[in-house]
């Protein structure tokens, strides 16, 4: 099983993967409440938290629940995204901006982690 190191211990692909998928629904939430006019906290403390929590919920998570749940939740944000306004975008003080820039390069700020990780299992993509 290819494994990557994320943090202090490393974690299988389809953790990281499925982490990503997770992400999307929480930036999602945070975005569909900022443009509601409710308030929203987020903190690194917070974002940890629910990166923690995720970790520990979907330890064995599969490949193919991993992916599954990655197209699911990457095409709602990407809908969800899509369809706002550029004052939607402009709400909660422009955070509902930043978390759709967050959502957009989610995916790549792992990518190299788990191409390199696949590549030393002798995993190219293909």
């Amino acid at each position: 099983m290819a494994r990557l190191a994320a943090g202090r211990r490393p974690r299988p692909v389809a953790v990281v993967v499925d982490h990503v998928a997770d992400s999307y629904e929480y930036l999602a939430g945070w975005i569909r409440q900022l443009v509601a006019g409710q308030p929203v906290e987020v903190t690194g403390e917070i974002v940890d938290d629910l990166n923690a929590e995720h970790a520990a919920e979907a330890a064995a998570v599969s490949q193919a629940d991993a992916i599954e749940h990655l197209r699911h939740s990457g095409t709602a944000i990407s809908a969800l995204i899509a369809g706002l306004s550029a004052g939607d975008l402009s709400a909660g003080d422009g955070r509902v901006r930043l978390f759709a820039q967050i959502a957009i390069r989610h995916a790549d700020n792992h990518r190299t982690d788990i191409e390199t990780a696949l590549a030393a299992h002798g995993i190219r993509r293909g």
